[in-house]
Order: structure tokens, then C-alpha cells, then sequence
């Protein structure tokens, strides 16, 4: 799971960290 976070963190943290924080509950 942590490649995923990676991947969705580095496009996220332009469009928004709430995603990161979002996958890392999920």
C-alpha cells in the first residue's frame, strides 16, 4: 500500500492532500 500512497501523495499534493490523507485511512 505504501507505493500506492506514494504515487496518489505526489499527484495529490498538487490537487489537493486530502487524497493522501483519504488512502491512508482507506
Amino acid at each position: 500500500m505504501s507505493c500506492t500512497t506514494i504515487l496518489v501523495g505526489r499527484e495529490a499534493s498538487f490537487d489537493g492532500s486530502t487524497m493522501i490523507a483519504r488512502n491512508e485511512d482507506s
